[in-house]
């Protein structure tokens, strides 16, 4: 977003001021304002969070435990997290390779967990399940 904002400050800057284009240039300062503005709260957010999770009814930051797994154990996988099996889920063998990759949250003091799992594609993680909750 900030690289973005100051493109377009540049091309801004190219456009010279007539009575016909100074709302133009006016609507494009005010965006790249917005932009890099905007870019810059965000990366602040990022940044600063140190990306816990709390559990309000408990009063305790949940335990993040991530595995990673071969795509060729998806199917089994995606059936575990949906029947919400977190104890089997938990107990699996990692492999090496995060071709999928399955977070889960519990709570040290309740009963409370969730879980997700995620295919790596395009440079990414996407999300192959939904969020499921014990």
């Amino acid at each position: 977003m900030i690289g973005l904002g100051a493109l377009l400050f540049v091309i801004d800057s190219f456009i010279n001021m007539t009575h016909s284009t100074d709302s133009v240039k006016m609507s494009i300062m005010l965006l790249a304002t917005v932009l890099v503005v905007w870019g810059l709260v965000w990366g602040v957010a990022r940044t600063r969070g140190d990306g816990s999770y709390y559990h309000v009814g408990d009063g305790a930051f949940l335990n993040r435990i991530t595995l990673k797994f071969n795509k060729d154990k998806k199917s089994e996988l995606l059936n575990l997290v949906n029947s919400k099996d977190f104890a089997t889920l938990q107990a699996l063998s990692e492999d090496e390779v995060s071709a999928l990759v399955l977070e889960i949250y519990s709570s040290p003091k309740s009963g409370f967990c969730a879980a997700q799992l995620f295919e790596y594609a395009e440079m990414d993680f996407r999300p192959v399940s939904d969020v499921v909750i014990k």
